[in-house]
């Protein structure tokens, strides 16, 4: 039977409710923050993708109908929102036609973007849908977007298409999320301490404390206190264990008073054994099949021919003289198998 492992309550409970607690406040904290986090990105990409697709229509049919400087116009308009860290219009070439950052226009978006990526921008272009991108390092959407673009005065060349590029901050947003999920978390973290102080309590008033009971009980009864017994209501295992203990603490009592009683008896048996062998001057010797002597009783020791150091443990064969133990062991089998008494004179 494989041995059953143990650890001691009053020191692994507190450091296991605990390391719990810890655990259970750090991933609550962790998978709210997460989820709040994916929700509130999903919600920016989906605001933006309407106010640039808004921005979209509005400038194509500035561009259309009311001239380059009324595209601009709308697009500078954006600029109001503060997420806006930039928001540029990019020709079929690359070159930026507007931007929010007047210091930007007329330069390569490439080199003047950092976080601008012109495989993304040609893809947009290509698929003639709005991509938006998330940076988990800088805390940004990153938008592209198509953008139909007429020709200038005196351009032979039809329709052009360029493309919108916009930088949306999210710091702002992570930040008022965060002390969003650190109020939510402490609520959530007090209900896990409340819950796991229930748990502790519980677990102190029906396991630690019955343990500690039992515990005591078997310390006390193997110091021979064979009165100890143990106290334990209900119905549970603990309560089982107690009645088990109780009753096999009450037959090892009377075990051991019959132990006891019969060391007593045994005593007293020999007691009156040696008195009647003290009043007796003959010798009687006890041995085992082989002859041996295993001991002796006599009230008369001056009647020894040996001490009994030469002869105890030793065969009656080799101790009596010749003529004697030669008449024992041609008796040896009446003796042993039969049963028979022999007497004889030494």
């Amino acid at each position: 039977m494989k041995p059953v492992h143990s650890i001691s309550l009053k020191k692994s409970l507190p450091v296991m409710s605990i390391s719990i607690y810890l655990l259970l406040s750090i991933f609550s904290f962790l998978l709210n923050y997460q989820d709040q986090a994916s929700d509130m990105i999903a919600k920016n990409k989906r605001f933006i993708q309407q106010d640039i697709a808004a921005l979209i229509r509005e400038m194509e049919n500035n561009l259309t109908y009311q001239g380059q400087q009324a595209a601009k116009n709308s697009l500078l308009a954006r600029g109001v929102n503060q997420n806006y860290i930039i928001l540029t219009a990019i020709n079929d070439r690359g070159q930026i036609i507007y931007s929010t950052r007047q210091s930007t226009v007329n330069m390569w978006a490439k080199n003047v973007i950092d976080y601008f990526d012109s495989g993304e921008n040609r893809r947009a272009i290509e698929s003639k849908k709005i991509l938006i991108n998330y940076d988990s390092n800088n805390k940004a959407l990153n938008l592209y977007a198509p953008l139909k673009l007429v020709r200038n005065d005196g351009e032979i060349r039809s329709l052009r298409t360029g493309s919108l590029f916009l930088n949306y901050s999210l710091e702002n947003d992570f930040s008022i999320l965060l002390d969003r999920v650190i109020r939510q978390s402490l609520i959530i973290a007090f209900v896990f301490g409340l819950t796991l102080l229930c748990v502790i309590f519980f677990i102190y008033r029906y396991v630690r404390k019955p343990s500690d009971h039992l515990l005591d009980i078997t310390e006390n009864f193997a110091i021979n206190q064979q009165t100890a017994r143990t106290n334990i209501s209900g119905r549970g295992e603990f309560a089982r264990i107690g009645s088990a203990f109780n009753q096999m603490a009450d037959e090892l009592v009377i075990s051991l008073n019959l132990q006891q009683e019969a060391q007593s008896r045994a005593l007293w048996n020999k007691r009156v054994l040696d008195s009647v062998f003290n009043s007796i001057p003959d010798l009687f010797f006890l041995m085992d099949e082989n002859f041996t002597i295993m001991d002796f009783r006599t009230g008369n020791k001056d009647a020894l021919y040996k001490q009994p150091t030469e002869f105890l443990n030793k065969s009656m064969l080799d101790v009596l003289p010749p003529r004697n133990s030669f008449a024992i062991f041609k008796r040896r089998r009446g003796l042993i198998r039969k049963r028979e008494n022999y007497y004889f004179r030494i």
